[in-house]
């Protein structure tokens, strides 16, 4: 039951760790969309996840959540779809009291194009954390798919976040 508990606290914090998906891992630029390609929005997202990485090795739920739209929706691994920023926040203050940390990252995009005023982005990650629970870091895979929304002030938003793992971490309990 704890390792069943420790993977739901864990979900929601894998949701974290691969919000700094547009970091460029060596992606041909050429797959990229016209959008890539736009030297200020991209210059724009490597600024705003060089942000959102440093608070996530900092646990600083605070500065992550102004990178949330206020309808925001993610939909964690194992857990109920979360809705609002202050579902997100009761979220957040379990992880701080479960002593998640977020130890290494990496994201790699596959794909990034825009539509309107928001630009979507999907690829695979790979991370490692541990909390309380655990007495090691564990590490797991996975892909992602996230919506960002243009703000008036040029910046994007996190809209919408949808994860899952290339593995089912449950069949170690059966």
């Amino acid at each position: 039951m704890r390792t069943g508990k420790f993977f739901l606290q864990l979900s929601f914090y894998l949701l974290v760790a691969v919000f700094i998906s547009c970091k460029d891992q060596g992606a041909d630029k050429q797959e990229k969309t016209k959008i890539a390609n736009d030297a200020s929005l991209e210059k724009s997202l490597k600024e705003t996840n060089r942000i959102i990485e440093e608070a996530i090795y900092k646990s600083d739920y605070e500065t992550l959540l102004k990178y949330y739209t206020e309808d925001v929706i993610l939909v964690p691994n194992f857990q109920p779809v979360l809705r609002g920023k202050d579902a997100v926040r009761e979220n957040y203050m379990r992880q701080a009291k479960a002593g998640i940390k977020i130890h290494s990252f990496r994201a790699n995009p596959e794909k990034i194009w825009s539509g309107g005023n928001e630009v979507y982005d999907y690829g695979s990650f790979g991370f490692s954390v541990s909390s309380f629970e655990t007495k090691h870091p564990y590490a797991y895979t996975g892909s992602y798919f996230i919506i960002r929304e243009k703000q008036p002030n040029n910046s994007f938003l996190i809209k919408y976040f949808i994860s899952n793992l290339d593995f089912n971490p449950c069949k170690e309990m059966y």
